[in-house]
């Protein structure tokens, strides 16, 4: 008698338990596989945008772009009317007003990015901020939208003049000799349900937020251009050091006052 030449059901369920043997096994590769893709992007983000600050230097005496205008105001450095705005085309003027929406073709390094995508890791894309509770989309035309994944070290944004006043900080001075320490910008996180991590452009560290964006770490770039991806072990270490690693020249050559003037 002629056999046929069809599986048999216990050929059949050995195949299905073969091929899901292999899913279990591969789909994790091909998780990790997209994941590093986005953390690849994410640091090709993080170079491109200093460059363009580099850039930005470079046309404007080796000054920085503002970092925190909310500083400038209340100091009163410049008036309330003033057209100045952050490097992220932040328009607030304080800490207790509502306009604080980033608007990335407004700031002052578009001029050397013309990409709005550049300002976001993909990791984050469709991902919500959080803003006193309340859930804000990307985008959304309300307070507190601010759509960016990277922050600035605040150490880099501004400093103290004679007068309470505020300037912004000349890039050559303030890093030379140790430009490869010293952390420029990083991928903050947006926060969640519980833990607000809106991002302004403005790491404030300790007390803003970071977090295991990519892995258990995040990606930083660095005073020298270069960029890293950091664990978060060795983060808490920078942040608790002193000197810490990641202070302008001004403050790590004068441990004994690490306080945010001059």
């Amino acid at each position: 008698m002629r056999r046929n030449s069809g599986f048999t059901l216990i050929e059949l369920l050995v195949q299905i338990a073969i091929i899901a043997i292999l899913a279990a096994i591969l789909f994790p590769v091909f998780v990790n596989a997209k994941e590093r893709a986005r953390q690849i992007k994410c640091c090709t983000n993080l170079k491109q945008l200093t460059q363009a600050f580099f850039s930005y230097a470079d046309d404007n005496n080796g000054l920085l772009p503002m970092g925190s205008r909310r500083f400038f105001y209340t100091s009163g450095t410049i008036p309330v009317d003033a057209a100045c705005i952050e490097w992220t085309g932040t328009q607030w003027r304080d800490w207790g007003e509502e306009v604080r929406k980033i608007d990335v073709k407004r700031g002052s390094l578009w001029k050397y990015v013309h990409n709005a995508e550049v300002y976001n890791c993909p990791t984050d894309r469709n991902m919500p901020s959080w803003y006193n509770g309340h859930r804000v989309t990307v985008g959304e035309p309300c307070v507190g939208a601010y759509g960016l994944s990277y922050s600035m070290n605040y150490y880099l944004c501004l400093k103290s003049v004679p007068g309470g006043k505020y300037t912004t900080v000349k890039l050559g001075p303030a890093t030379a000799g140790r430009a490869g320490q010293i952390l420029f910008l990083i991928h903050e996180t947006r926060g969640n349900a519980t833990t607000p991590g809106i991002n302004d452009g403005y790491f404030s560290w300790p007390g803003d937020f970071y977090d295991k964006i990519h892995y258990e770490g995040t990606a930083c770039s660095y005073a020298d251009g270069h960029v890293k991806w950091l664990p978060n072990l060795e983060m808490k270490r920078c942040e608790n050091a002193n000197p810490s690693p990641w202070w302008r020249n001004s403050y790590y050559y004068f441990v004994s006052s690490p306080a945010f003037n001059d």
